[in-house]
């Protein structure tokens, strides 16, 4: 995803990733566990979904807030 834009629209984008990584936990912590050696793909999907949705909140974060080192 290409990451352009002012201020404003990047600052929107951040809060929607926020709001959906917040619901992905939420899903994440119905979602049944399995019995140890057992594969829960829901589980895997969501966990790499959230994975994903961080990543693009680190890079907004890094666009919004530079780590400036004078």
């Amino acid at each position: 995803m290409a990451i352009t834009g002012n201020f404003q629209t990047l600052q929107t984008k951040l809060k929607n990733f926020q709001n959906e990584k917040v619901q992905v936990e939420q899903k994440i912590e119905v979602t049944p566990r399995m019995n140890k050696g057992a594969v829960n793909f829901g589980f895997y999907q969501l966990s790499r979904q959230k994975e994903q949705i961080q990543n693009q909140i680190l890079k907004l974060n890094s666009i919004l807030q530079p780590d400036i080192i004078a």
